[in-house]
Parts: structure tokens; C-alpha cells; sequence
């Protein structure tokens, strides 16, 4: 498979995972629309919705708190030394950059988990 058809893949997967992270708020998250063919005008399971949202929530926390803990010591993903320079390096416009740009991904788990109570709280 090529770099490109990834990239897509990977694009359309985290997509769909937000996706799912709005239908805990919204309206199409407890009846399913009535354009969706077959299933259009059913109730979402609940224990389906909020499993699904639990889960995510949990691995998106433990994986971004993960990441951030191994680049704040310095070591790749891996566990392994980093070598050159730090990838936090908040002396350069890149790291800070860097540093804005992925430091909300370790804020995405708790909020899921929040909405995630909120959707079984509402549908109970």
C-alpha cells in the first residue's frame, strides 16, 4: 500500500473517530437519521454509544499522555534516546510551534470521557 493511500486511510479514520466524538452532543447520536438506509429512524444503542465512547477516551488519554511524557524526557516513542537535539526545544520557533500545535491532543481524552458521561446520564 502507498504512502499516499495511508495518509488518506489515517485521515478518513481520525475523521470518522471525531465524528463519533459529536454524535455523544448531537441529535443524530440518539435517533439515527432517516437518510441513513436500513438503519434510518432506529434508536442508537446506548451501552454501544457509551462503550465506544469510553474506550476512546481511555486509549486517547493513556496514548497522549504517553507521547508527552516520553518528548518532554527527551526519548522517542520507543523508549529510546533521543539523539541530536531535543524535539522540544522551546529555543527555536519550531519546537514552540510543535509544542502549540500537538499539547491540546493530550487534552482530547477527558473531555470525550466528559461527553461520554453526559450521553449516559442523558440516556438512562
Amino acid at each position: 500500500m502507498s504512502l499516499e493511500l495511508h495518509v488518506v486511510l489515517l485521515s478518513l479514520i481520525s475523521e470518522l473517530a471525531a465524528f463519533t466524538g459529536l454524535g455523544l452532543v448531537a441529535w443524530w447520536g440518539e435517533v439515527i437519521p432517516g437518510w441513513v438506509p436500513i438503519l434510518g429512524g432506529r434508536s442508537v444503542p446506548m451501552r454501544a454509544a457509551v462503550g465506544v465512547g469510553a474506550l476512546g477516551a481511555a486509549v486517547l488519554t493513556v496514548l497522549w499522555a504517553w507521547v508527552a511524557v516520553h518528548l518532554a524526557l527527551g526519548q522517542r516513542i520507543d523508549g529510546s534516546p533521543q539523539s541530536g537535539s531535543a524535539p522540544l526545544n522551546l529555543s527555536n520557533r519550531r519546537g514552540v510551534l510543535a509544542v502549540a500545535a500537538y499539547a491540546p491532543l493530550v487534552l482530547w481524552g477527558p473531555p470525550l470521557a466528559a461527553a461520554t458521561a453526559a450521553y449516559h446520564k442523558r440516556r438512562r
